[in-house]
Protein backbone atom coordinates (compact mmCIF):
# COMPACT_ATOMS: atom_id res chain seq x y z
CA UNK A 1 0.00 0.00 0.00
CA UNK A 2 0.99 3.62 0.11
CA UNK A 3 1.23 3.65 3.55
CA UNK A 4 3.83 1.14 3.79
CA UNK A 5 5.71 2.09 0.80
CA UNK A 6 5.65 5.90 2.63
CA UNK A 7 7.45 4.38 5.49
CA UNK A 8 10.45 3.28 4.04
CA UNK A 9 11.02 6.37 2.50
CA UNK A 10 14.44 7.83 3.82
CA UNK A 11 14.70 11.37 2.18
CA UNK A 12 12.02 14.29 1.88
CA UNK A 13 11.52 17.63 -0.02
CA UNK A 14 10.40 19.91 2.41
CA UNK A 15 8.75 23.17 0.48
CA UNK A 16 6.95 26.35 2.15
CA UNK A 17 3.30 27.36 1.87
CA UNK A 18 4.11 29.91 -0.29
CA UNK A 19 4.66 28.22 -3.38
CA UNK A 20 0.67 27.25 -2.54
CA UNK A 21 -1.06 30.52 -2.08
CA UNK A 22 -2.43 31.26 -5.56
CA UNK A 23 -3.02 28.17 -5.90
CA UNK A 24 -6.15 28.82 -3.73
CA UNK A 25 -9.52 28.49 -5.62
CA UNK A 26 -9.62 32.46 -5.89
CA UNK A 27 -6.31 32.64 -6.80
CA UNK A 28 -4.76 33.90 -9.94
CA UNK A 29 -1.92 31.56 -9.78
CA UNK A 30 -1.34 30.62 -13.69
CA UNK A 31 -2.27 27.01 -15.45
CA UNK A 32 1.65 26.77 -16.23
CA UNK A 33 2.89 27.38 -12.81
CA UNK A 34 0.10 25.00 -11.46
CA UNK A 35 0.94 22.58 -13.87
CA UNK A 36 4.84 22.95 -12.81
CA UNK A 37 4.02 22.63 -9.12
CA UNK A 38 1.84 19.54 -9.70
CA UNK A 39 4.74 18.12 -11.89
CA UNK A 40 7.55 18.99 -9.49
CA UNK A 41 5.62 17.31 -6.78
CA UNK A 42 4.56 14.23 -8.48
CA UNK A 43 8.54 13.91 -9.72
CA UNK A 44 9.46 13.69 -6.24
CA UNK A 45 6.88 11.44 -4.93
CA UNK A 46 7.79 8.87 -8.20
CA UNK A 47 11.65 9.11 -7.06
CA UNK A 48 10.52 7.62 -3.51
CA UNK A 49 10.46 11.44 -1.70
CA UNK A 50 8.24 12.41 1.13
CA UNK A 51 7.19 16.31 0.20
CA UNK A 52 6.52 17.94 3.32
CA UNK A 53 4.89 22.00 3.46
CA UNK A 54 6.24 23.74 6.46
CA UNK A 55 4.21 27.29 6.54
CA UNK A 56 4.21 30.25 8.60
CA UNK A 57 0.42 30.90 9.53
CA UNK A 58 0.43 34.02 11.64
CA UNK A 59 -3.08 35.06 10.77
CA UNK A 60 -4.35 32.46 13.02
CA UNK A 61 -2.76 34.01 16.20
CA UNK A 62 -3.87 37.27 14.80
CA UNK A 63 -7.56 35.87 14.76
CA UNK A 64 -7.84 36.94 10.83
CA UNK A 65 -8.82 32.76 9.95
CA UNK A 66 -8.67 29.56 11.84
CA UNK A 67 -6.80 26.16 11.94
CA UNK A 68 -9.12 24.95 10.21
CA UNK A 69 -9.28 27.20 7.67
CA UNK A 70 -5.73 26.08 7.07
CA UNK A 71 -6.53 22.67 7.23
CA UNK A 72 -9.48 22.81 4.74
CA UNK A 73 -6.16 24.73 2.39
CA UNK A 74 -4.05 21.93 2.42
CA UNK A 75 -7.15 19.52 2.24
CA UNK A 76 -7.88 21.24 -0.95
CA UNK A 77 -4.34 21.22 -1.92
CA UNK A 78 -3.85 17.54 -2.06
CA UNK A 79 -7.32 17.18 -3.56
CA UNK A 80 -6.20 19.66 -6.48
CA UNK A 81 -2.65 17.35 -7.02
CA UNK A 82 -4.36 14.04 -6.79
CA UNK A 83 -5.76 13.93 -10.06
CA UNK A 84 -2.55 14.52 -11.55
CA UNK A 85 -0.52 11.85 -9.50
CA UNK A 86 1.18 14.03 -7.11
CA UNK A 87 0.82 14.54 -3.01
CA UNK A 88 1.73 16.14 -0.36
CA UNK A 89 2.68 13.78 2.39
CA UNK A 90 2.79 16.09 5.79
CA UNK A 91 1.77 19.58 6.63
CA UNK A 92 3.23 21.64 9.34
CA UNK A 93 2.06 24.90 10.15
CA UNK A 94 3.26 27.10 12.91
CA UNK A 95 0.02 29.29 14.02
CA UNK A 96 2.18 31.71 16.29
CA UNK A 97 2.76 35.42 15.15
CA UNK A 98 5.77 37.34 16.20
CA UNK A 99 3.45 40.11 17.47
CA UNK A 100 1.90 38.08 19.83
CA UNK A 101 4.60 35.89 21.76
CA UNK A 102 7.38 33.87 21.09
CA UNK A 103 7.05 30.46 20.16
CA UNK A 104 10.26 27.87 18.55
CA UNK A 105 8.03 26.83 15.56
CA UNK A 106 7.76 30.01 13.07
CA UNK A 107 10.01 30.56 10.71
CA UNK A 108 13.16 31.19 10.79
CA UNK A 109 13.73 28.86 13.79
CA UNK A 110 14.00 24.82 12.74
CA UNK A 111 10.80 23.76 14.85
CA UNK A 112 8.60 22.97 12.30
CA UNK A 113 11.61 20.98 10.34
CA UNK A 114 12.67 19.43 13.45
CA UNK A 115 9.26 17.90 14.58
CA UNK A 116 8.75 16.41 10.35
CA UNK A 117 12.38 14.95 11.34
CA UNK A 118 11.27 13.52 14.56
CA UNK A 119 7.94 11.71 13.10
CA UNK A 120 8.35 11.29 9.77
CA UNK A 121 11.37 8.25 8.36
CA UNK A 122 13.57 11.21 7.08
CA UNK A 123 17.16 11.27 6.38
CA UNK A 124 18.23 14.65 6.73
CA UNK A 125 21.78 14.67 4.73
CA UNK A 126 20.07 13.44 1.65
CA UNK A 127 16.86 16.15 2.18
CA UNK A 128 16.35 19.14 0.85
CA UNK A 129 13.59 22.86 1.68
CA UNK A 130 12.56 24.65 -0.92
CA UNK A 131 11.73 28.24 0.33
CA UNK A 132 11.52 31.67 -1.82
CA UNK A 133 12.30 33.82 1.52
CA UNK A 134 15.93 33.90 3.34
CA UNK A 135 13.76 32.69 6.71
CA UNK A 136 13.50 29.34 4.81
CA UNK A 137 17.09 28.93 4.49
CA UNK A 138 17.63 29.70 7.80
CA UNK A 139 15.27 27.39 8.76
CA UNK A 140 16.67 24.60 6.84
CA UNK A 141 20.46 25.44 7.89
CA UNK A 142 19.07 25.43 11.45
CA UNK A 143 17.74 22.26 10.83
CA UNK A 144 20.80 20.37 9.51
CA UNK A 145 19.11 20.53 6.16
CA UNK A 146 19.97 21.77 2.61
CA UNK A 147 17.86 24.81 1.83
CA UNK A 148 17.11 26.28 -2.05
CA UNK A 149 15.64 29.44 -3.63
CA UNK A 150 13.13 29.38 -5.67
CA UNK A 151 13.35 32.50 -7.95
CA UNK A 152 12.26 32.09 -10.94
CA UNK A 153 8.85 30.41 -10.15
CA UNK A 154 9.18 27.34 -11.99
CA UNK A 155 9.44 24.40 -8.99
CA UNK A 156 9.42 21.40 -11.73
CA UNK A 157 12.63 22.77 -13.26
CA UNK A 158 14.50 23.54 -10.13
CA UNK A 159 13.12 20.27 -8.75
CA UNK A 160 14.92 18.29 -11.86
CA UNK A 161 18.35 20.29 -11.11
CA UNK A 162 18.26 19.31 -7.49
CA UNK A 163 17.48 15.74 -7.62
CA UNK A 164 19.56 15.54 -11.23
CA UNK A 165 16.52 14.33 -13.17
CA UNK A 166 17.21 16.53 -16.33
Amino acid sequence: SAATMRCTVERASFTRCAIWPRLRPSGSCSSARKIAAARAIRRLNQRGYLVVVVTNQGGIALGLYGATDVEALHRWINETLHPQGAHIDAFYYCPHHSSVGPCDCRKPLPGMLLQALRELPIDRDSSFMIGDKQIDLEAAKAAGVRGVMIEDGDLDALVRRIIGDD
